[in-house]
C-alpha cells in the first residue's frame, strides 16, 4: 500500500514536472520574445503619447519579433497579407473605435484576390482600385504594386485588456484616482476569447488560440514612488517610471496546468505609493505569432526531448551572453540620445527664429515687388545717365588735354616773368634815384620859363597882327611882316629848345602868317574887309599856339609837382618789386605743381572715359537682369509665401521633435539601466526556466507535446482578424490603447 502511495505520489511530482518542464520552456521562450517586443515599444513609447504613435509602436514591436524569431516563413513569392487592427479604449475598457491595416505584399501580379470584411476600405497609399465580389470577396487591379488600405469594423476582438485601480486598499475608478494621494494598486487583466473545438490523441478538447500579450505604460517619477510589478519590468530615470507587463492569457487552461505548481502570467499587478496621481493611457500590444517559435514536431521521444533540451540550454546561455551585449548597446544608445535631444531642442530653437522671419519676409513680399519695380526704374535712367556719363567722361578728357597744354603754356609764362621781375629788380639797383629827381625838377623849373617866353613873344606878334588888320595897304604891311617872321622864330626856337614833349613845327607858323601877308598883299587895294580877314586867321593860328604854350605850362606844372612825388614813388617801386619777385616765384612753383598734376589728370581722366565707356556697355546687361528679376518677383512672392507655411510646420514639428527626443532620451536611458537589469536576470530565467526542464521527464510528455502541437497550430492559423483567402498567407497583430484621464 505504502509503495503504490509512493508510485503515485511520485507520478504527480513527475506530472507536475513534465508540466513545467514544457511551460518553462514557454515561458522561457515567450519571455524573451516578449522582450523583443518590449526593447521597440518602450524606444516609441518614450517619444511621445499620442495616437499617432501607436501605429508605429506596434509596427516595432511586431519588427522585434521578427528579428527575434529570424525567418518568418514568409515566401517572398507568394501573396502575404500583414495586418494591424488599432483598438481605441476608455479607462473602463469600453472599446470605442476598431480600425484595420491592411498591407497585402504583391509578387508582382496585376490582379490581387483579397477577402475582407471590413467597412469602409480606401486605399491608403496608392491609386489602385477595387470590384466587390459575393460575400467578402475583393479583387484589386494592383498592376504589380503592394497594396495598403484601411477599414473598421465592430467585430468582437479575440481579446481584451482591463484595466483597474485601488487606493488605500479600495477599488476607484481612473477618474476617482486621478490627484490623489495614498497606496495604489493597477491590476492589468488579459482575456482570451478565440476558443476552439480540438482533437488531441482522439479526444474532442477546447484550446484557446495562444496569444501573448504586453502592456507598456508611464508612470512620472515624482508622482509614483516605490514601484513594483509582479510579471513585468520596471525601468526608471529622474523623470518617469517606464512599466511592462506581460501575459498569456488562456495557456495554464490550454496545458492543462490549473493544478500544478506553474506560474504562468494571465495578469500584471503594480503597485506604488502615489501623490497627486496622474493617470496616463497604456498601450497593449497581443499576438499568436509567439507559439510559432516552438518547433516541437521532431520531438518523439524522451531522447529527443532531452536533446531539445540541452540545445534550448545551450541557446539560453547565448541569449544570456547577447543580454550583455544589448546592455552595452542601450548604452550607447542612451549616450547619442542625449546628443539628439540636445539638437532637436536647438532646431527647435532655430526653427522658432527661422519660422519668425520668414513670416516678416512673407509681410515684406509686397514692399519687394514695389522695390524690384523701382530699381527698375532707377535702373532704366541709370542707364540712360551711364550713357551721358561716359560722353561726358570722353569731353573730360580731351579739356584736361587742353588744360595739361595750358599749364605747360603757364608754366612757361610764370618762368618768363619771374626773369622779368628778375631783370626789374637788377635795373632799380643800377638807378640813380636821387640824381633822377633831381634833374627832373631842374627840367621843370626851366620848361616854365621857356613856356613864359614864348607866350610874350606871341603876345607881341598878337599885337603886330593886330594893327596889320588896320592897315590897308601891302607897303604898311611889310615892315611888321618882317617883325613878325623875327618873332615866329624865337616862339619856334624858344619852344622846342625846352624837351618837354611838344615840337611846334616852324614852317607851319611861318605858312599860316605868310598865308596871311600874301592874302593882305594881294588884296589890299582891292577889299580892306579881306585884308582884316586874313590878319584874322593869323590871330587864330597864334592864339592856338598860345594855347599850346598853355598846355606845355601845366605840363611842366605837372612835372614839377610829379618830380616832388617820384621819391616816395622809388620807395613804392622798390617794395612793389621785391613782393612781386616773390610772388612769381610761387606763381612758378605753383605752375611746377599744376603742370605735373595736369598730367596725372589727363591720365585718369582717360582711364574714367575707359571706364564709363565699359559702364555704358555693361549697363544694358544690367537692364536686362533687372528686368529678369522683375519678372522673377512675384514667383519669388509666391515662393516666400510657401516658405512661411512650411516654416511654420518645421516650427510645430521642431517642437514636438524636441519634446519627443527629450522623452526619447530619457526611455533610452531606462531602457539602458533595464537592459541592464535584463542581463543580470538572464541566469534567472535559465534557473526558473530552462534547469527545470532537466528534471521534467515522465510518460505525460506525449500529451504535453500533443497540446503543444496543437496550441502552436492554432497560433500559426491565426491569420487575419478581418478576412483573409484560403490560399494566401499571413499574419496579424493587435495594439491597443486604453486611455488616460485629461
Amino acid at each position: 500500500m505504502n509503495r503504490n502511495r509512493k508510485n503515485i505520489n511520485r507520478k504527480n511530482v513527475n506530472k507536475k514536472r513534465v508540466m513545467a518542464g514544457a511551460m518553462a520552456a514557454v515561458v522561457t521562450a515567450g519571455s524573451t520574445g516578449a522582450l523583443a517586443y518590449q526593447k521597440p515599444a518602450l524606444e516609441v513609447m518614450a517619444k511621445e503619447e499620442t495616437a499617432e504613435i501607436l501605429e508605429e509602436a506596434a509596427s516595432s514591436v511586431l519588427a522585434g519579433n521578427e528579428e527575434q524569431k529570424g525567418d518568418t516563413g514568409e515566401d517572398k513569392r507568394e501573396t502575404f497579407k500583414e495586418e494591424s487592427v488599432y483598438v481605441k479604449a476608455d479607462t473602463d475598457g469600453r472599446i470605442s473605435k476598431t480600425t484595420v491595416t491592411e498591407w497585402i505584399k504583391n509578387p508582382e501580379k496585376g490582379e490581387l484576390d483579397d477577402a475582407s470584411g471590413l467597412k469602409d476600405i480606401r486605399n491608403i497609399k496608392g491609386d489602385e482600385e477595387f470590384t466587390k465580389g459575393s460575400g467578402q470577396d475583393l479583387r484589386w487591379e494592383s498592376e504589380g504594386n503592394d497594396i495598403y488600405y484601411q477599414g473598421t469594423t465592430e467585430e468582437k476582438l479575440p481579446v481584451d485588456v482591463n484595466i483597474s485601480y485601488k487606493l488605500n486598499g479600495r477599488a476607484v475608478s481612473a477618474k476617482e484616482l486621478s490627484g490623489k494621494d495614498g497606496k495604489v494598486e493597477i491590476h492589468i487583466d488579459y482575456e482570451n476569447h478565440a476558443k476552439q473545438n480540438v482533437e488531441i490523441n482522439g479526444e474532442n478538447v477546447e484550446m484557446y488560440t495562444p496569444f501573448t500579450m504586453v502592456t507598456a505604460m508611464m508612470l512620472p517619477a515624482d508622482e509614483y514612488t516605490n514601484v513594483v510589478i509582479d510579471n513585468g519590468k520596471i525601468m526608471s530615470d529622474a523623470d518617469k517610471n517606464i512599466v511592462v507587463g506581460l501575459g498569456f492569457p488562456g495557456l495554464t487552461e490550454n496545458l492543462k496546468l490549473e493544478e500544478a505548481d506553474i506560474d504562468i502570467p494571465e495578469s500584471v499587478t503594480i503597485t506604488a505609493d502615489v501623490k497627486d496621481a496622474s493617470v496616463g493611457g497604456a498601450v497593449t500590444v497581443a499576438s499568436a505569432e509567439l507559439m510559432e517559435e516552438f518547433d516541437l514536431n521532431d520531438v518523439q521521444d524522451f531522447n529527443s526531448l532531452e536533446d531539445s533540451i540541452h540545445e534550448l540550454e545551450d541557446a539560453s546561455g547565448k541569449l544570456a551572453d547577447g543580454a550583455e551585449d544589448v546592455a552595452a548597446g542601450a548604452e550607447a544608445l542612451f549616450d547619442g540620445t542625449k546628443e539628439a535631444a540636445s539638437g532637436a531642442k536647438e532646431l527647435a530653437g532655430g526653427s522658432g527664429t527661422l519660422s519668425d522671419g520668414v513670416d516678416e519676409l512673407n509681410s515684406k513680399s509686397g514692399e519687394l515687388i514695389s522695390g524690384v519695380n523701382e530699381l527698375a526704374n532707377g535702373v532704366t535712367r541709370y542707364t540712360s545717365s551711364v550713357s551721358e556719363l561716359a560722353q561726358g567722361s570722353k569731353a573730360v578728357a580731351e579739356g584736361t588735354s587742353s588744360v595739361d597744354e595750358g599749364a605747360k603754356k603757364l608754366k612757361e609764362g610764370a618762368q618768363n616773368a619771374r626773369n622779368g621781375a628778375d631783370g626789374l629788380a637788377a635795373g632799380y639797383q643800377a638807378l640813380d634815384q636821387s640824381n633822377l629827381v633831381n634833374n627832373a625838377k631842374a627840367a621843370a623849373q626851366g620848361t616854365g620859363s621857356a613856356l613864359n617866353e614864348a607866350k610874350n613873344y606871341i603876345g607881341t606878334a598878337d599885337s603886330i597882327l593886330r594893327g596889320i588888320c588896320e592897315m590897308s595897304a601891302r607897303a604898311a604891311a611889310e615892315p611888321e611882316i618882317a617883325g613878325t617872321e623875327d618873332a615866329v622864330q624865337a616862339i619856334v626856337s624858344l619852344v622846342n629848345s625846352n624837351d618837354l614833349g611838344y615840337v611846334v613845327d616852324e614852317s607851319a607858323v611861318r605858312a599860316a602868317i605868310n598865308s596871311s601877308v600874301y592874302a593882305v598883299s594881294s588884296e589890299a587895294g582891292d577889299n580892306s574887309a579881306e585884308i582884316s580877314a586874313a590878319a584874322g586867321q593869323a590871330l587864330r593860328a597864334l592864339g592856338g599856339a598860345g594855347q599850346y604854350i598853355d598846355g606845355a605850362n601845366d605840363a611842366a606844372g605837372v612835372s614839377m609837382q610829379c618830380a616832388a612825388g617820384m621819391e616816395s614813388t622809388v620807395e613804392t617801386l622798390k617794395a612793389g618789386t621785391q613782393q612781386l619777385q616773390e610772388g612769381l616765384g610761387a606763381l612758378n612753383a605753383g605752375a611746377e605743381t599744376l603742370a605735373q598734376g595736369t598730367a596725372g589728370l589727363s591720365a585718369g581722366a582717360k582711364t574714367v572715359a575707359d571706364g564709363a565707356a565699359a559702364l555704358d556697355e555693361s549697363s544694358s546687361l544690367l537692364k536686362i537682369g533687372t528686368s529678369k528679376l522683375q519678372q522673377g518677383t512675384p514667383q519669388l512672392a509666391e515662393g516666400v509665401s510657401r516658405l512661411a507655411a512650411g516654416a511654420n510646420q518645421l516650427k510645430t514639428g521642431a517642437g514636438a521633435l524636441s519634446d519627443g527626443n527629450q522623452k526619447l532620451s530619457d526611455g533610452a536611458k531606462a531602457l539602458a539601466e533595464g537592459n541592464q537589469e535584463l542581463s543580470d536576470g538572464m541566469s534567472e530565467f535559465k534557473t526558473s526556466g530552462i534547469d527545470r526542464l532537466t528534471d521534467v521527464f515522465d510518460n505525460d510528455i506525449q500529451s504535453v507535446r500533443s497540446r503543444i502541437d496543437v496550441m502552436s497550430e492554432l497560433g500559426r492559423n491565426y491569420r487575419s482578424f478581418a478576412g483573409i483567402k484560403e490560399d494566401m498567407n499571413g499574419s496579424t497583430k493587435f495594439i491597443i490603447e486604453t486611455e488616460g484621464v485629461k
